[in-house]
């Protein structure tokens, strides 16, 4: 792959400049692409909002970290629309983890193609874990039900949300 692409190993490179020790981890201590999901009533509707984040456990505290390619110039759009994604993953997680806010955050590594990579760390507190479930609810509230399970449109919501209710029992 990197003799295909010598970038990767620059951005491979990148990353391990800006968090050393997440190449030393034992394999108990990192998880990568850990799923985790929250039920959330929106009405007489309940979804599921789930998430897929690396996660690396810290004096047993949770760190959601992501990493990726982005541009040097980010517009105020693709700006909110981080933030908004952010803010999804972190009470997504708290809430499945069930462990007070303060004690999980977010970093995100961003290498670029032409210039030196950035690392933001997101902290979580209380007054944003209160105000992200009725935020997302006022979201979900405005969309059609049918749209729910396959949102498409600012894809703040994580990978997945599902309609439970529109799921059809099986008989065991």
């Amino acid at each position: 792959m990197i003799a295909s692409c010598p970038q990767i190993f620059t951005w491979v490179q990148q990353i391990r400049a800006l968090l050393p020790k997440l190449f030393l981890l034992p394999p108990s201590k990192l998880e990568i692409d850990s799923l985790y999901s929250q039920k959330l009533d929106v009405g007489a509707t309940s979804v599921c909002i789930q998430i897929t984040t690396n996660t690396v456990y810290k004096l047993r505290r949770p760190v959601l970290i992501e990493w990726g390619i982005r541009q040097t110039k980010i517009n105020w759009h693709v700006r909110i629309a981080c933030a908004q994604r952010n803010r999804v993953k972190l009470w997504t997680a708290c809430e499945y983890l069930s462990i007070p806010p303060e004690s999980i955050s977010l970093i995100v590594l961003a290498v670029q193609p032409n210039n030196p990579a950035h690392k933001l760390v997101i902290k979580w507190n209380q007054k944003q874990h209160q105000e992200t479930p009725q935020w997302l609810i006022n979201i979900l509230d405005k969309e059609p039900t049918g749209d729910r399970s396959n949102h498409s449109g600012t894809r703040l919501l994580s990978e997945y949300i599902l309609a439970l209710d529109d799921i059809e029992e099986v008989a065991i």
